[in-house]
């Protein structure tokens, strides 16, 4: 078994290979246990980068590492219930939410109820996209309608509200609410599915404008 199996590694290829002991699924330089793969799968989710095995120091590590200056949706996985839910973090937060989520139990009483139960070897934590800028006061709007976007869409079922919270500290306006109302329209939900399904939105019509404001990023 390869000895890098459940680190964090980003993917750039769509295909997947089973591997011989059958414990592996990969897409290119993405290796992800059976039982997430199925978990994505059926939510038909294509992440950008997993952390299994939470439990192994050097996997904290490279969860830092590949994450240090990035910012973007998350995603934490029950490996062994399905359940999963979805969050946000500002630039260089990734980690500190791994942290408050899954060493310390915080911020999300689902989480903290079946983390006790479980065990963190249960969990998975995966960057479901990054936000492709620096977050400031200016554009954290942005990042708190991608995160609406994410919950509203896949119905994680750790998430208590039905939208983002703020992760700077300040109200929603009307402004950012249409934002948030306007990234989850129709058209932006089958885009979304095309790709998911390997299809570029700009092929989605001719000349149509782009509706995920920064793209998706991975």
């Amino acid at each position: 078994m390869m000895a890098t199996a459940f680190l964090g590694i980003e993917n750039t290829c769509p295909k997947w290979l089973d591997d011989e002991m059958n414990t592996l699924l990969m897409t290119s330089n993405l290796i992800i246990s059976p039982k997430l793969k199925s978990l994505l799968d059926e939510h038909k989710i294509k992440p950008c980068l997993v952390f299994e095995e939470l439990n192994k120091e050097e996997v904290k590590e490279d969860l830092r590492d590949k994450t240090r200056k990035k910012s973007g949706i998350y995603g934490i996985f029950n490996l062994t219930t399905g359940s999963f839910y979805v969050g946000s973090a500002v630039t260089n937060r990734f980690y500190s939410r791994f942290y408050k989520h899954l060493i310390r139990g915080l911020g999300n009483k689902n989480i903290a109820i079946d983390l006790e139960k479980y065990g963190i070897k249960s969990f998975a934590f995966v960057i479901l996209e990054y936000f492709p800028e620096e977050v400031t006061k200016r554009n954290n709007p942005d990042l708190m309608a991608l995160e609406t976007y994410w919950i509203q869409t896949y119905k994680p079922t750790y998430n208590i509200l039905l939208e983002a919270g703020n992760s700077l500290g300040y109200t929603h306006s009307e402004e950012v609410k249409q934002k948030m109302k306007n990234l989850y329209s129709d058209e932006r939900r089958k885009r979304v599915s095309l790709l998911n399904k390997d299809k570029s939105l700009s092929d989605s019509g001719p000349g149509g404008p782009e509706i995920r404001p920064k793209g998706r990023f991975c």
